[in-house]
């Protein structure tokens, strides 16, 4: 563990507390859901594999009444042409059935789908093929109902299982974070200050001392200076008193020898209001209501048009929009300067929550599309209306991580379970009632004026470059690649990638290794490029799919963090929010070049994201070699 003497408040042992308890609680809820599994599961798999049973069943009945009508037709069962054809299109609409063959009287196979493997030789159902008219039997068709039923929803269950743990111990972890913050690290160096501007001779005010906190320090100073302080202005005010009774520059000369050295001292009262920052639960929690959506949009767009070479054009159009909807509500916001807070605030998560609701009802892709963009812009315009208020951080990094980054953890987690547990449409309409309840809730405080912010420094050319790479990995990866192609409808597993995803975005604020921005935007890009398999790496092919996809997901997110971490506070200003808007609007729009060639919006978007974090590099060296000026 790094020590934490460079740091007043304390900050590195507090992450490292946090990030213990919050290890221990997700420990804590994964043997708990370990155990639930183990009493559970076996009665779970046996209800799926029933049901599984009983659509095979239901399947070869209704194959062979199809075959008893053609039969009727005159068409002998031996003879009938495009069966195979027809049974292949019927296992496409019913997965829960591995295979599929047709037999004659005297059991011989006419007609087969599948596997491959004999279905007659393992357990199956069969139904037969009547004439309709003697009402003989012609034949049977038999089906075997697939395993891989079975093990989708085992693996569902245990990445959920882990999933939840991710999600207790990041909420635990980011919860006790925000109370140190507030309570501990805040407080103490507010008191370094005072005791340093004491020891310059300063008058230190009360108020500026939380309770609770060195208090009989703090009142023994201002019981010690307070004397000292009345003292000095009754010296002014008689100072005052003679100049106006004789002006002259010699009495000037005088008064100000002989009270120079008190000036000296400066003690002028400093005035001041104890800020703390209890209000930062609510952009957190608005921003992980918005963030939960991400695993949710891209497979919702691609299911407005169903399995055709055009589904990429809704992919692309919502993950877009809900990118262009976020920039355009932080420039918003950025232009408001914090005027009027509460009631932006307000109003604007009632519009999240109405175009979230709306979705349930929604069946056609445009719409669709602008209700993903409308909450997109309102949900941020709020949440950045709130991070203008005093008290809320933005300026810090650790402040922004805890909100930004945390959100960017816990939302989709969120996300991917709702969907699980009851399906897309009425999780969004969960999310449509949590962003209500949150509108509701961002009334509630102390009023929220505007805030003075103090210029920050801008980005350089090479950290905007590398800015917009990883965020083009990131959602091309996870927002795009993984929720509407490779992970459609896998909520769970979808969920778990995104959760590793967030967790390893917190590690270089752990660790406090600070390197160039274009280090983990490298990173990201190489984890891409070996997802999408542009590059192959032979070590990775017998790991598993689910797996690999899980070490892509984790080495992104890590990459992300190494590039917020560099950018430290400046990850969290508007030109910021403008590079990493640019990254998401790319990354759908690059998917949209999928309808052309399948899977081409990947491979476009890793190697971009390389290309640029390639162009940062070289702008870095020019920088560091003094050729750009």
């Amino acid at each position: 563990m790094r020590s934490s003497r460079r740091y007043v408040s304390g900050s590195v042992a507090s992450d490292w507390v946090c990030a213990v308890v919050g290890l221990l609680a997700a420990l804590i809820v994964g043997a708990a859901a370990y155990g639930t599994i183990i009493v559970t599961m076996p009665t779970a798999l046996a209800d799926v594999e029933d049901n599984s049973g009983d659509v095979s069943l239901t399947v070869a009945q209704s194959v062979a009444a199809d075959l008893g009508r053609a039969v009727a037709l005159g068409i002998p069962l031996d003879e009938m042409r495009g069966v195979e054809d027809y049974l292949k299109g019927v296992l496409s609409f019913a997965p829960q059935v591995e295979d599929i063959a047709i037999l004659d009287r005297t059991e011989r196979v006419l007609f087969e789908a599948g596997t491959g493997e004999p279905a007659i030789e393992r357990l199956h159902t069969r139904a037969p093929i009547l004439d309709p008219d003697s009402q003989q039997s012609l034949g049977v068709v038999i089906a075997h109902a697939s395993t891989a039923t079975r093990d989708d929803v085992e693996r569902a269950v245990i990445a959920g299982a882990v999933a939840i743990s991710i999600l207790a111990g990041l909420i635990t972890a980011i919860a006790l974070r925000i109370v140190r913050l507030e309570r501990l690290d805040l407080p103490t160096v507010r008191t370094a200050a005072m005791l340093q501007s004491a020891a310059h001779g300063h008058f230190v005010e009360r108020g500026l001392i939380p309770s609770g906190l060195l208090l009989p320090v703090s009142d023994a100073l201002a019981r010690a200076m307070t004397p000292i302080q009345l003292g000095y202005r009754r010296i002014q005010a008689l100072s005052e008193e003679i100049k106006a009774v004789d002006g002259s520059a010699g009495v000037r000369q005088r008064l100000a020898a002989a009270t120079g050295e008190l000036a000296d001292l400066r003690l002028e009262r400093r005035r001041g209001r104890l800020r703390t920052i209890g209000f930062v639960w609510w952009p957190a929690a608005a921003l992980s209501v918005l963030m939960a959506t991400r695993p949710l949009t891209a497979n919702f767009a691609y299911d407005r048009i169903g399995d055709s070479p055009f589904a990429a054009i809704p992919v692309a159009l919502a993950v877009s929009a809900e990118s262009a909807g976020a920039l355009l509500g932080v420039l918003v916001a950025v232009a408001l300067g914090g005027r009027l807070s509460k009631p932006v605030t307000f109003v604007s998560m009632l519009i999240a929550a109405a175009a979230f609701a709306a979705v349930y009802v929604v069946r056609d892709y445009r719409m669709f599309t602008a209700l993903v963009g409308l909450a997109s812009f309102a949900g941020w315009l709020a949440v950045w209306t709130v991070l203008q208020a005093p008290g809320a951080g933005r300026r810090l990094p650790w402040r922004g991580a805890l909100v930004l980054l945390g959100a960017a953890a816990i939302g989709p987690i969120v996300g991917g379970i709702l969907a699980e547990a009851e399906g897309r449409r009425a999780a969004f309409a969960t999310l449509g009632a949590l962003a209500a309840l949150l509108a509701v809730a961002s009334t509630a405080g102390a009023p929220r004026w505007r805030q003075a912010h103090r210029p920050a420094a801008g980005l350089a050319s090479a950290e905007v470059l590398a800015l917009i790479g990883v965020s083009l990995a990131t959602f091309a990866w996870a927002d795009v690649h993984l929720s509407a192609t490779v992970l459609r409808e896998r909520y769970a597993v979808l969920a778990l990638d995104f959760g590793i995803a967030g967790v390893a975005a917190f590690v270089p604020y752990l660790l406090r290794v600070r390197l160039p921005a274009v280090v983990g935007a490298m990173v990201a890009a190489a984890a891409v490029l070996v997802g999408a398999e542009v590059v192959s790496v032979p070590a990775l092919h017998g790991i598993g799919a689910d797996a690999g996809l899980a070490v892509t997901s984790g080495l992104t997110g890590l990459g992300f963090g190494m590039v917020a971490f560099a950018l430290g506070a400046r990850a969290f200003i508007p030109s910021a929010a403008v590079a990493m808007g640019v990254g998401g609007i790319a990354a759908g729009a690059l998917h949209a070049l999928s309808m052309i060639e399948p899977g081409a919006g990947i491979v476009l978007a890793a190697v971009g994201a390389g290309a640029l974090s390639l162009l940062s590099l070289v702008a870095s060296i020019s920088r560091a070699l003094g050729w750009a000026r």
